[in-house]
């Protein structure tokens, strides 16, 4: 019997697109989809890390830390369910997988003060690598996510420039990504989109440092693609109103989700 001395981390564990994926570091197991040529994570990431390496407030692990929350260098995170009270609610609400939010610094793994620091050219540099999610997969890039979208929408391929735009654009690739059993998506691919909500940045003014929104009517995902030293690209849908997708950039201490992609 040969036993091997490699860590964990650097094994590599045979994965078919279509199974369950099974993240060593936690035991979380996470559906997949194979869209086209991309491999997707059929559900939210939910890694929150380890001792000093976790991206959990000092709130707990059912509670958001409002003064952290809204402190550099925005890399927290915070878990729900479909049962946690929330701004602006929705009536979707029967998926029952706990749903971790993430500030980009979380997501691109940035457990040190990198934004505090960093230039933009360090942090551009993150565009497309693993970040918060299991080896062998990333955070999706801009780029990736509108080869996802472009394949979903029925009227709009990649050349299109439409992709690049602002707001609500594409014409469905939102209700065809959006669950059929938990919301009133179509689900054409498996995909399996939950109306999950967000978390908002900081915004003393109107006293939503960290408040939890839209839960049951919207979400949206983290892109690895900076727009600027403190904001990034970042994908939304909200089906009951609209069947395209909504694409802008918002600012690092937002708590978002994330979807990884398969790239080994």
């Amino acid at each position: 019997v040969t036993v091997s001395t490699k860590s964990i981390d650097n094994c590599d564990i045979p994965f078919e697109c279509g199974q369950v994926f099974i993240d060593v570091r936690d035991g979380e197991e996470y559906k997949t989809v194979q869209i086209d040529d991309q491999c997707w994570m059929a559900e939210n990431l939910r890694y929150v890390g380890e001792g000093e390496n976790t991206c959990l407030t000092s709130g707990g692990y059912e509670s958001c830390n409002s003064a952290e929350w809204g402190s550099e260098p925005y890399n927290s995170c915070c878990v729900h369910n479909q049962m946690s009270e929330s701004l602006h609610s929705g009536s979707r609400r029967r998926w029952d997988e706990t749903q971790v939010l993430y500030q980009w610094g979380a997501v691109m793994n940035l457990l040190g003060d990198f934004l505090e620091s960093a230039t933009f050219e360090d942090i551009e540099s993150l565009n497309g690598t693993q970040g918060i999610c299991p080896k062998g997969w990333v955070v999706p890039s801009n780029d990736d996510w509108i080869q996802l979208l472009s394949f979903a929408d029925t009227k709009y391929d990649a050349d299109d420039n439409v992709w690049n735009g602002t707001g609500w654009i594409g014409f469905n690739a939102g209700i065809k990504l959006c669950s059929s059993e938990y919301w009133i998506g179509e689900d054409e691919y498996g995909f399996n989109g939950l109306p999950v909500g967000f978390r908002y940045p900081n915004d003393s003014e109107n006293g939503l440092v960290g408040a939890l929104g839209h839960v049951g009517s919207y979400t949206s995902w983290w892109t690895s693609t900076a727009v600027n030293d403190s904001m990034s690209w970042e994908i939304g849908i909200m089906c009951q109103y609209e069947d395209n997708i909504e694409r802008f950039e918002d600012p690092f201490d937002s708590g978002v989700s994330v979807r990884c992609l398969y790239k080994p």
